[in-house]
């Protein structure tokens, strides 16, 4: 019996578990996919609200100013970067946030 109980501990203690940050970091680095939704914020754009956008069923995103961009198969960190490409053709240099998933 004691065998029994201790095992799960065991087990624990030479895997670890997963915190939540673990887990939600997990997620951030799925590709997007049609259907998916992202926090936008642009800084010195607008008052730095966070926009909500939803990629169409080819993976596309219409953005204010730049149009369609593309983002299917993108990980979180590419869309950044894609945003501070197309924007900076027209402002220069904008900041943005991080872009992240919406809940």
């Amino acid at each position: 019996m004691r065998v029994t109980f201790f095992t799960p501990i065991a087990l624990l203690s030479l895997f670890g578990c997963a915190t939540a940050d673990q887990r939600s970091a997990s997620v951030d680095t799925e590709p997007l996919r049609p259907g998916d939704c992202i926090v936008v914020t642009i800084a010195g754009l607008e008052p730095g609200e966070p926009k909500y956008y939803i990629l169409d069923d080819k993976g596309d995103v219409s953005f204010p100013i730049v149009g369609k961009l593309h983002l299917a198969g993108f990980q979180l960190e590419q869309v950044k970067s894609e945003l501070d490409h197309a924007y900076s053709k027209f402002y220069g240099q904008l900041y943005f946030a991080p872009v992240t998933r919406c809940h």
